[in-house]
């Protein structure tokens, strides 16, 4: 009888833990295995929906996302948290899970920002820079790394840093202040693209990928030096497995969240499916004018507000100069600054007018005005005079 017992409530607990995991339905445990698809197809179906894909030039089919803005930068809406595999992205968009872990992104002239898949996953594919600076007041920063930056077995990052120096272009970095780097608000706390030519010529690369216990691994930023910088230490926090890519990146307690299935191919045989934005589509021409003329406003209040910016950031560079740095050699940055911030204006105009051709060719053509049929008009007889009584 007591035999029968013990049975009885082994059962029991049993049950119970399965139910349990089956609450917690969205976490593998870190030793289950990922799930595994044939080839970066999956990529073509879970974002469709968020963004355009076509061919581009010698990359194949290249993804680009709806809904932001023209100036829009890689790695800017969402933090920085330190994991197991050293410095991850969270991205606070819900398709963020493929663009930032997978693949590379490339900046078009014509396009903007695209991204090209890949099948490894990391917690970041972004060159960094620092420069250190007294009481957190250093800078910290990070760009989408080119294709040309390829993942070598047993070699990790392979770069030559010179030319990748020369490709990647100083306005697709985004810098922070140390003391900043951790914030979760941290697309409000960016400096302005304007002046990342001065501040990549001051921070040193400090990329570093490595692989370890089965993993990519982040090692670029020291993190005792994040500490030192922010005054609190960093939380370490452990990634584990979304089964479901839904809800993107998220935070539980401890773990980080990402749906991160291991994919075998990067070749594929299908053509993306194409899906338009969500909004309503134009019904008339004057429509499409009024959201283009709207469009165009919003973009050069941005640009006012960034070269407002500027000025008020240059104004004060120029009242309060410091010791080290001769009132000629401000000048001379200054003036470099305002020739950026121009190349940034007739780039995101540009952008912004291709972008508009872009909608209009994918605009539906309106129906047809069908005319309607026209009845003969009735045959009058001529009128029929009496005989001469």
């Amino acid at each position: 009888m007591k035999r029968i017992a013990l049975i009885i409530i082994g059962l029991l607990v049993v049950m119970f833990s399965n139910a349990n995991c089956a609450s917690r339905g969205t976490v593998y445990p870190r030793s289950s295995a990922q799930r595994v698809v044939v080839d970066v197809s999956i990529f073509y179906d879970e974002l469709a929906p968020y963004g355009r894909w076509f061919s581009l030039d010698d990359y194949g089919y290249v993804w680009t996302p709806y809904d932001v803005a023209v100036g829009w930068r890689p790695y800017t809406y969402g933090y920085w948290v330190y994991t197991d595999y050293g410095w991850t992205w969270v991205s606070q968009y819900r398709w963020g899970w493929a663009p930032f872990h997978y693949g590379r992104w490339i900046f078009h002239p014509r396009h903007g920002w695209v991204w090209r898949p890949g099948t490894l996953w990391g917690p970041a594919w972004v060159v960094w820079r620092h420069r250190s600076g007294p009481g957190g007041s250093g800078w910290i920063g990070w760009a989408p790394m080119p294709p040309q930056m390829e993942w070598r077995a047993g070699v990790g990052v392979h770069a030559e840093w010179g030319e990748i120096d020369r490709i990647v272009e100083p306005f697709w970095y985004s810098f922070v202040e140390e003391r900043n780097f951790t914030a979760r608000d941290l697309d409000r706390r960016l400096e302005l693209p304007a002046r990342n030519g001065t501040l990549v010529r001051e921070a040193e690369n400090v990329t570093s990928y490595a692989w370890a216990e089965n993993r990519v691994v982040n090692r670029s930023i020291n993190i005792e030096r994040v500490e030192q910088a922010t005054g609190r230490p960093v939380p370490h926090q452990r990634i584990a497995d979304a089964n479901s890519p839904a809800r993107g990146a998220e935070i539980r307690g401890n773990d980080v969240l990402f749906y991160r299935p291991t994919i075998q191919r990067e070749t594929t045989s299908r053509v993306p499916r194409q899906e338009p934005p969500a909004r309503k589509p134009d019904a008339n021409l004057d429509q499409t004018r009024r959201r283009e003329d709207e469009e165009r406003r919003k973009l050069e209040i941005q640009q006012a507000r960034d070269r407002e910016a500027l000025e008020t950031r240059q104004r004060i560079e120029r009242t309060q100069p410091t010791r080290q740095v001769k009132p000629e050699d401000i000048t001379r940055k200054q003036e470099t600054e305002r020739r950026a911030l121009e190349a940034q204006k007739q780039r995101e105009q540009q952008i912004l007018k291709n972008r508009q051709e872009e909608q209009r060719k994918a605009q539906p053509a309106p129906p047809a005005r069908q005319e309607k049929e026209r009845k003969p008009a009735p045959v009058r007889k001529p009128p029929t005079r009496k005989p001469d009584q």
